[in-house]
Formats: C-alpha cells, structure tokens, sequence
C-alpha cells in the first residue's frame, strides 16, 4: 500500500478542517469478504462516503464538503493546514441517529441502512457463535430490501443475503437464481449453499 498525499475537506457544521487520506495502490492481501458485502482489506482501505468530523462529530457527506479556504480559517480562526485532524468514522449509534434525524433520498438512505447493517454484524465477525437478528435489525434490513434496486447485479446479490439473514430462503434463492454473471459465481455457489442448508448466519467467503 503506498499512501498518496492527503485532501483536505472543509466541515460544513464548524470551522475546522478535515484530512482524508488517499492511496496512490493497494493490494488484497490478507483481505477478508464476508458474505453481508463487507470487505475487511488492510492494504486496501476504504473511504466512507458519510464520515464524522473529528472535531463536532456531525456526519457530513464527503462528496458534499469543499476546500477549506486557508486564508479565511487562519485569519478568522488561528486554524492552519497542519490543524487538520483525520475524519472518524461514524459509529452504530451516530448512523442509527442519523438515519432518524434526517430525510433522504434512496442512494444515501440504502447506503446508512447498509452501514448500519454492517456495524451490527460487526459483533458477529468476532465470534464463531451465530447471533440472532434483534428486531431493530430486521426492520433496518426489511427497509434496506426495499430500497436495493435488483436491476443492477451487485444489489440483487445484496438483496439476496438480506433475505438469507432475515431467513426468507425461498426469495434469497430466486433472487440468486436470476445472478448468472461469472463474474459472481463463486459467491452465488457459497450463498445458494447457505440457503439450501437454511443457514442464516453471516460467514466469510472464500
């Protein structure tokens, strides 16, 4: 991995900067998907499109922010580029709010329920024991169903693991059937396997 120089954001909720690191390559190895989507790459990190600054905490979507006007910032605030702190990124509870405290469109609403999803089964990643779905994560991942659009190959993969964990085999596996890209068929094979076993616990791929 070879980091790249940093970018930097402006907070649109206070009037400090924000580092966001860039890559100029990275590799997958010793990467790990896990069958919800995730992939745990440390050579290969990944940018969240809504981040937390490091110095309100308020979620801001990236694309969303512009360059700090340096000039402005020090002369109005003392605040130079070395000031910069590196994004957070947003925990369960701050996505959970989040999600409550405001209206979105749907690319940005499946994205927060796909975090969402992802932090709570992050508990799962750490044990060998399945955990049961709570019903606050069945209705996030109810939602989330709805709002993947199952023309696009990569969300009717996702759809069909949502049905799988909210243990709905049957859709799980007509959505899996209508996957015949190569380019997922390892995938599909692992999670038609799961599905055919009635296994509704996340695993990793291989």
């Amino acid at each position: 991995m070879r980091p790249g120089e940093p970018v930097f954001k402006q907070c649109s909720h206070c009037p400090n900067a924000i580092a966001v690191s860039t890559f100029l390559s990275g590799n997958a190895f010793g990467a790990v998907l896990w069958s919800d989507g995730k992939l745990d790459a440390p050579m290969l990190p990944f940018t969240p499109r809504l981040i937390a600054c490091p110095y309100c905490q308020s979620l801001v979507w990236l694309s969303q922010l512009r360059k700090p006007n340096w000039k402005k910032l020090l002369m109005t605030h003392g605040i130079f580029m070395w000031d910069a702190k590196h994004y957070d990124e947003p925990t369960l509870d701050q996505y959970v709010a989040y999600l409550h405290a405001h209206t979105l469109d749907t690319n940005k609403e499946r994205y927060v329920r796909q975090q969402i999803w992802w932090c709570h089964n992050d508990a799962r990643r750490q044990t060998t024991h399945g955990i049961p779905l709570r019903a606050d994560e069945q209705v996030n991942l109810t939602r989330l169903a709805e709002l993947i659009n199952e023309r696009m190959t990569d969300q009717r993969l996702m759809k069909a693991e949502v049905m799988r964990q909210l243990a709905r085999f049957a859709e799980a596996e007509a959505l899996l059937q209508r996957i015949r890209n190569q380019e997922y068929a390892d995938v599909v094979a692992q999670l038609r396997a799961l599905v055919h076993a009635q296994n509704a616990t996340l695993v990793q791929l291989h």
